[in-house]
């Protein structure tokens, strides 16, 4: 921005395409159970410096607690971990995106600053879960974070003002039946060592 004082605030929080690029966290406020607003900033800028992740909304721990009733301790860990690789890709991403307009005089858009801010979050996260599953020794845990992926690429819908049809289509996010036999049988697994 021409006619503001470069400031880490401002380049991180300030600036209009920053500020979009924030904006832009729907899942995650969805997640927190807050709604997006320029007051929620200065919380959002001490979870991001912290890489703390904020405590999850009572809907998304009831929806852990339904989908995955052993495993909501381990399901948490797995949003939290998101967060703060998430947090730390952000932040560093707005720098990235600063250098090339300041020094090569690129004109950044709003639009593609969007995009970009959530692709390589995303692309580095799925990166490091089909790693994980690859690996016997964290398979699990990787299985965990693409199912957490899944979730968080699912943009919360607000509620239609028509009436819904009682019929409708399966859900395609379910979990696939062998993660429900792998889940099984781990879970067994467990009860016999614990016994």
């Amino acid at each position: 921005c021409q006619d503001q004082k470069e400031t880490m605030e401002h380049i991180f929080w300030e600036c209009p395409c920053a500020q979009v690029c924030w904006q832009k966290l729907p899942v995650i406020c969805h997640w927190i159970g807050v709604r997006w607003a320029q007051d929620n900033i200065p919380a959002f800028l001490m979870y991001c410096a912290k890489r703390e992740a904020p405590n999850l909304s009572k809907e998304t721990k009831q929806w852990l607690a339904q989908e995955h009733p052993d495993d909501v301790d381990a399901f948490t860990n797995e949003w939290k971990r998101i967060w703060r690789v998430l947090s730390s890709i952000w932040v560093t991403h707005l720098w990235i995106q600063r250098n090339p307009a300041v020094y090569q005089h690129e004109v950044v858009t709003i639009a593609g600053s969007v995009h970009e801010f959530w692709k390589p979050g995303l692309r580095q996260l799925r990166a490091l879960a089909k790693r994980e599953c690859r690996r016997a020794d964290s398979k699990i845990q990787g299985t965990r974070l693409l199912l957490c992926l899944r979730k968080l690429a699912r943009q919360p819908r607000e509620p239609s003002p028509m009436v819904v049809s009682p019929v409708q289509p399966p859900d395609r996010y379910k979990a696939p039946a062998l993660l429900t036999r792998r889940k099984v049988r781990f879970n067994i697994l467990v009860h016999a060592f614990t016994t």
